[in-house]
């Protein structure tokens, strides 16, 4: 299965960084939680894993990388930063639902409501054979315009571990 990740909020701790945010700034979050590795590491193996994320420095990748490394995790299959540098949730929200959907990814994890908000969009279009992408809101404590959102939620990593295996047994196998 393909699986998009976003990685502020999601793959790390959902801290906010006032602007100008550094990459300094960027090494110093800690995983999201304490089985964020774990799972990480176990789904890698059997599924193609992408970070999709809203960073858009032109090193953004590389630092990416670097905090994987530094966390014991493995690498993404892919890691895409934001083309759109200075623009905000809103228009970058489509943007990686979209990209995600483009991927073949199954499945999309991010604490953006707007993600969650263009999948449901998405799912007015019942055209035949239609492709879709299911986003699962990250529960992100310290964004409030994400806690009054209501959406199929994760909390933890335990949660979206629980989600990916309910996907695997369930749903239809895309073809691309």
């Amino acid at each position: 299965m393909r699986i998009a990740f976003d990685m502020d909020g999601t793959l790390t701790e959902g801290k906010y960084l006032p602007a100008p945010r550094k990459p300094i700034d960027y090494m110093s979050l800690a995983p999201f939680d304490k089985d964020t590795k774990d799972i990480w590491n176990q789904l890698s193996i059997n599924h193609d894993l992408f970070i999709i994320t809203a960073r858009s420095a032109h090193d953004d990748g590389y630092y990416i990388q670097e905090w994987l490394d530094r966390e014991g995790m493995y690498p993404a299959n892919t890691i895409i930063t934001n083309p759109f540098p200075g623009r905000g949730s809103i228009e970058t929200g489509p943007w990686k639902y979209d990209l995600a959907k483009l991927l073949g990814c199954t499945l999309v994890f991010d604490d953006n409501p707007v993600v969650h908000t263009a999948f449901h969009l998405d799912c007015y279009d019942t055209s035949p054979g239609k492709f879709m992408t299911t986003v699962y809101l990250v529960n992100n404590p310290h964004w409030e315009r994400n806690q009054v959102y209501e959406a199929d939620r994760v909390k933890s990593w335990k949660e979206i571990h629980e989600a990916i295996n309910y996907h695997s047994q369930h749903a239809s196998r895309p073809t691309l």
